[in-house]
């Protein structure tokens, strides 16, 4: 009887577990697919990629914050449900902060710049329009290809620090938790810094930047796994910086691409689905890390596929370009990428 009791708690705790991350995930999904609507209707063009990367960056601080209070409360309570209740003060603060932007001042009136302008399209709906656009689908294969990179380099890379040989390289929990702390704080910093470089560098062209970002992440995941690279801490660390560093580039200029050269009624249309299909990229990164370690008991193989995907998203990242359905009204002209 009390084998049975136990069950059923543990079925109904992880249902629960699943209902609450159903709701959060409902929660900040539109939070992170607002993006492109916030910059399109309260910043001007050259601001926009350097604000899309503040949002990745705000992101990746919330995660590595969050790595260091959960535990920290867990350890202090010693109870998984008081800690919940506890991170719970983080999702009120960010309701204040949502009511104060709902009630708070409002964008500026905003008259789209862009607008259908193909003769060849017929009339139909601007979201319609886009969808039929093959750079909308392929800004949605980016977003997928860098959350594969992402969430399976994160999956592996620690494990592979940590574990002894053959399987990893044996530099312990501690010093691969030390590793990858750096590497979060330089994909922080890349995230602002690939807007600064969309617009100081490039002119505002999200393409160069994007392909820069799979590029030097295709390197640079790769390199971890060479046994000059990960015979040196130093040199292991400075190839985490840098993945970390580019690998963070390429969503947030996805999102200001869609800010600058999609109508601006669209853009969190065109933005959410972005994301929310994007965001699947993660999953099949890590289920594909999975299946090669499983069959190999090495990590070199899910790694070679950590830059593979890479490679292909520079490779898509190629047709970058401003959908020519979409024009300014004024000069009749694509706004740059």
């Amino acid at each position: 009887m009390s084998t049975t009791v136990e069950y059923t708690r543990f079925r109904w705790f992880v249902l629960l577990t699943m209902c609450i991350a159903t709701i959060e995930g409902a929660g900040t999904g539109p939070v992170m697919a607002a993006v492109t609507t916030i910059a399109a209707q309260w910043f001007p063009a050259h601001e926009r990629p350097i604000v899309t990367g503040v949002q990745g960056m705000s992101m990746g601080l919330g995660i590595a914050i969050g790595f260091v209070v959960a535990p920290a409360l867990f350890q202090s309570s010693g109870d998984w449900a008081i800690t919940m209740a506890w991170l719970s003060v983080f999702c009120f603060i960010g309701l204040a902060l949502t009511l104060i932007v709902a009630f708070g001042p409002k964008a500026p009136v905003v008259h789209d710049t862009l607008a259908v302008c193909d003769p060849e399209i017929v009339a139909g709906s601007d979201f319609k329009v886009a969808l039929q656009q093959p750079v909308t689908w392929v800004g949605v294969l980016c977003v997928f290809l860098l959350s594969w990179v992402s969430q399976a380099f994160n999956d592996l890379t620690p494990a592979f620090i940590a574990v002894e040989p053959p399987v990893g390289i044996g530099l312990g929990p501690m010093t691969a938790g030390k590793m990858m702390m750096f590497y979060q704080i330089a994909f922080m910093a890349g995230a602002v810094m690939g807007g600064v470089i969309s617009e100081k560098i490039f002119g505002g062209r999200a393409k160069p930047v994007v392909i820069m970002g799979f590029l030097l992440s295709a390197v640079f995941c790769l390199s971890i796994k060479l046994p000059f690279v990960f015979s040196n801490e130093g040199t292991l660390q400075f190839c985490l910086i840098i993945a970390g560093f580019f690998m963070s580039f390429v969503n947030p200029q996805v999102m200001a691409f869609i800010s600058k050269n999609y109508p601006e009624h669209i853009t969190g249309k065109v933005g959410g689905m972005t994301m929310g299909i994007g965001i699947f990229g993660g999953t099949a990164g890590v289920i594909a890390g999975s299946v090669a370690l499983h069959a190999t008991d090495l990590y070199q193989m899910s790694i070679n596929i950590v830059g593979v995907i890479a490679v292909i998203g520079l490779i898509v990242a190629l047709w970058l370009n401003p959908p020519k359905a979409f024009c300014s009204i004024s000069s009749n002209e694509n706004l740059k990428a």
